[in-house]
């Protein structure tokens, strides 16, 4: 399954027409679980880091 979703991704971004059905709900709207945990780490391990918060 998760090669489904992989290969419904990559159609997506190179603009190619999907093959499958994309999941629903969060998932489709355009920051995945998988891509949203890179980013969360990426922030926490700048802030840890740094210790900086932006503040406005």
């Amino acid at each position: 399954m998760k090669n489904a979703i992989t290969c419904i991704l990559f159609r997506n971004v190179a603009g190619l027409p999907p093959k499958a059905v994309r999941f629903g709900g969060w998932e489709a709207k355009g920051i995945n679980g998988q891509n949203l945990g890179h980013y969360l780490s990426a922030i926490s391990a700048c802030y840890a880091a740094t210790g900086a918060r932006k503040n406005g």
